[in-house]
């Protein structure tokens, strides 16, 4: 048995009608009803199983319920996720407003684990994040708070 999460980064391939293959190491993890949401810091779309899914959720139901900026990212965050399927060819339809929002066109994605989640960039946003983790010093950054 693995170690739980998602791990690595495939290019996978969008069909016509918009179905993402997911990976088959995703695949295993992943239930079949799953969480897809547009992430509008990173210009990326998250796919969540049910369990990550309940986690997310519960972080944002334990903010303040009265704060008028809670409210807010409640409502986006919201507005901004659908329930899936995956087929039984281990794909995904991905909402057409999504793609257009990451950038992706044509045929292709490539689709990373993030640990708690799987995220799905348009190669162009993966590439300037790859550089942009190569040239940058986080971890430093991170340790020193």
């Amino acid at each position: 048995m693995g170690v739980a999460g998602f791990w690595g980064a495939f290019t996978m391939t969008i069909d016509d009608k918009g179905r993402l293959t997911i990976p088959s190491s995703f695949r295993k993890t992943l239930d079949e009803q799953i969480v897809v949401r547009w992430n509008k810091d990173d210009r990326t779309i998250e796919i969540f199983s049910a369990d990550g899914w309940t986690n997310f959720y519960q972080h944002i139901m334990s903010l303040p319920f009265l704060d008028s900026k809670t409210q807010f990212i409640r409502t986006m965050v919201g507005a901004d996720a659908f329930n899936v399927s995956i087929d039984k060819q281990g794909r995904v339809l991905i909402p057409g407003e999504f793609k257009e929002r990451a950038g992706i066109q044509g045929g292709q994605a490539v689709v990373t684990g993030a640990m708690d989640r799987v995220k799905v960039w348009s190669p162009e946003t993966w590439a300037a994040a790859k550089t942009k983790w190569e040239t940058e010093d986080f971890f430093n950054e991170f340790g020193s708070k």
